[in-house]
């Protein structure tokens, strides 16, 4: 009888130990899924700002490019008035 007992608690000892290792291995596991999202949101987030970069980049060039075209526009307006001034006169 108490070999049966002593067995008995020897395999609740070694039930309740194999249910603490696999908490702790569950735990561990979802500890590394949860790492392994925030990495992947971080990537995601740092692609998503350095495409907005670009983007701004790329607006702030045309809008640079535009204001160069109309520059240009308005001083050639005014070499074209230069001339027809010019053959006016003559």
């Amino acid at each position: 009888m108490k070999g049966e007992l002593s067995d008995r608690d020897r395999t609740i000892a070694e039930l309740q130990k194999n249910i603490k290792l696999s908490r702790h291995r569950e735990t561990d596991n979802e500890v590394s899924a949860y790492a392994d999202e925030c990495l992947r949101l971080r990537t995601l987030l740092e692609q998503t700002l350095i495409n907005n970069d670009s983007l701004y980049q790329q607006q702030n060039n045309v809008a640079l490019h535009e204001e160069a075209i109309n520059v240009n526009g308005v001083r050639l307006q005014e070499a074209i008035n230069a001339h027809e001034e010019r053959l006016a006169v003559e």
